[in-house]
């Protein structure tokens, strides 16, 4: 982490944002759109806050483990349908639905 407790918009150029854009998306992809493991894009020490309910997984290990694993097994066909990436600098959030 960078020490920041939320992003600060004049740290960062528009293009910092479209990098983390296209890094955020291609770990989305990863992660649900193919029945692969967790994105290799990941740190090991990510700090994953999941839906409201389920929780923050700690590691890249645990957010695979307690997350994609049960997620998988709870649906056979995963489906996402993303309606809102937003990036600021290095920091990214999604919207999406799955199913």
């Amino acid at each position: 982490m960078d020490g920041l407790t939320a992003p600060v918009s004049f740290l960062f150029t528009e293009q910092d944002a479209l990098e983390s854009e296209r890094v955020w998306t291609a770990a989305l992809h990863d992660d649900y759109d193919t029945d692969g493991g967790v994105s290799s894009l990941w740190a090991d020490n990510v700090t994953w806050y999941g839906p409201a309910g389920v929780g923050t997984a700690s590691s890249r290990d645990a957010y695979q483990k307690h997350w994609l694993v049960p997620l998988r097994a709870a649906f056979s066909n995963l489906t996402r349908e993303t309606d809102l990436v937003v990036c600021e600098g290095p920091y990214c959030g999604a919207h999406f639905y799955l199913w």
